[in-house]
C-alpha cells in the first residue's frame, strides 16, 4: 500500500482493518517511482525478504550479531543471482568533539536521557523491547558493546574502520543527535564528522 501511494496520484485500498477509496496523493517523492527502501533487521532470518526484494537493510546491534545478518543477506542474493547493488548499513550513536574527553562528557550526559525516553512506554506497560540488551544504562557500557563511539575525529575514524571490517557493512549511519544533546553540540559534532571523519572513511 505504501509503495502504491508513493507512486500514484490516488490511493485506493481494501484490507482487513482499513479501506481507502481514491484518496488524493498530493505530495510526491523526489525519487521516482519511490525513494530507496530500507528494512531494519535484527536477526539473520529476517534478512531473506529484503534480500529477495532488492531492499537495503540496516542493523543496530553489536558486530557479532550484525555480521551474520549481512552474510545471510548476501547469501540469499547470491543464490538468486542478484547483483551486489544494495546496501547493508549499521547505525551507531556517535558524538564527535575536539577531544575524546569532551565527546565522552556529552555522550555520558545525553545517552541516559535518550534511553529513559526510549524505554518509557515499554516500562509503563511492564514490558521491554526485544532489543533491550543492546541499550545498557550507561554510555560507557554502550560503547563497550561496540555500538557507539564518542571521541575526537581520529578516534571516530578508527572506530568506523574497525566496525566496517567487523560487520562487513557497506553503509554507515551515525546517530549524531540524541538525548539532551544541544543544538550547538550537535552542529559541532556534525561539522567535525563531515569535515574530518567522512573524507577519510570512504
Amino acid at each position: 500500500m505504501l509503495l502504491k501511494g508513493l507512486a500514484s496520484d490516488e490511493l485506493s485500498f481494501a484490507g482487513k482493518f482499513y479501506r481507502f477509496d481514491k484518496v488524493p496523493m498530493i505530495l510526491h517523492p523526489m525519487q521516482r517511482p519511490h525513494p530507496p527502501l530500507w528494512y531494519g533487521v535484527g536477526i539473520p532470518e529476517n534478512a531473506d525478504w529484503p534480500a529477495q526484494n532488492d531492499v537495503n537493510i540496516l542493523a543496530l546491534g553489536p558486530s557479532a550479531t550484525v555480521g551474520p545478518i549481512f552474510e545471510r543477506y548476501h547469501a540469499v542474493r547470491h543464490k538468486l543471482g542478484k547483483p551486489d547493488t544494495t546496501l547493508c548499513g549499521v547505525g551507531r550513536h556517535v558524538v564527535v568533539a575536539d577531544t575524546d574527553d569532551m565527546a565522552l562528557a556529552i555522550a555520558r550526559r545525553a545517552y541516559p536521557r535518550w534511553r529513559t525516553s526510549f524505554f518509557w512506554l515499554f516500562e509503563r506497560n511492564s514490558s521491554a523491547p526485544r532489543t533491550h540488551a543492546h541499550y545498557p544504562k550507561t554510555f560507557d557500557e554502550l560503547q563497550a558493546l561496540g555500538t557507539a563511539i564518542a571521541g575526537s575525529p581520529e578516534t571516530v575514524r578508527n572506530f568506523i574502520a574497525a566496525d566496517v571490517k567487523a560487520t562487513g557493512a557497506n553503509y554507515w549511519t551515525p546517530w549524531l543527535a540524541f538525548g539532551d544533546i544541544t543544538t550547538g553540540e550537535a552542529l559541532h559534532s556534525i561539522n567535525l564528522f563531515a569535515r574530518e571523519v567522512m573524507p577519510a572513511s570512504g
